[in-house]
């Protein structure tokens, strides 16, 4: 039963990664990071650090290869290096690659945000509870499909949290890891 819910996931995220435009972020070199450009509709939000994003803004969301992520035998440790690195790639292609070049900031929702805080990321709790439900109802059942280790014991409860980086302060925490 696990393996036929594994196979139907597995093909709900390939369809979506490939019907939304997901690209991997350029030079990298594991390749486990998507990027998906877009256009934010929304309203006016204000960022902890004073930027406004507003209606009409080039943004783009982040997003993990859950199948890569899977695959490849990696302590958290070489997950948090190989993150580090991507995000490093990120801010290259942010200064060189004309598809970058105009995003004023990367966002997404995890569970991983102390992670992403102690490398430069806004954290900011999600307001909408519907929206809140839905995607913490997924990263579950890409837990349970994902990982190798699950088991149905219930772990400490996180909340799952936005997080937001904008196009600058990308390439600055890039300029204070390689000391340029």
């Amino acid at each position: 039963m696990r393996k036929l819910f594994l196979k139907i996931v597995e093909l709900i995220d390939k369809k979506i990664v490939r019907h939304s435009n997901w690209l991997y972020i350029p030079h990298a070199k594991e390749q486990v990071l998507y990027v998906a450009p877009h256009i934010y509709r929304g309203k006016e939000k204000g960022l902890p650090d004073g930027t406004i994003i507003k209606r009409g803004d080039f943004l783009a969301e982040i997003h993990i290869d859950n199948q890569k992520i899977r695959n490849m035998d990696l302590s958290f440790k070489d997950i948090v290096t190989i993150f580090k690195d991507e995000l490093d790639s990120l801010a290259y292609a942010v200064g060189k690659d004309s598809e970058f070049i105009d995003i004023k900031a990367f966002h997404g929702k995890t569970l991983l945000y102390p992670l992403l805080k102690r490398e430069g990321f806004m954290i900011i709790d999600i307001n909408s509870i519907l929206n809140s439900f839905f995607v913490e109802l997924w990263e579950r059942i890409l837990e349970t499909v994902y990982s190798r280790k699950y088991s149905n014991k219930r772990r400490k409860k996180r909340k799952m949290k936005e997080f937001w980086i904008t196009n600058d302060q990308l390439v600055d925490r890039m300029r204070s890891r390689t000391n340029l």
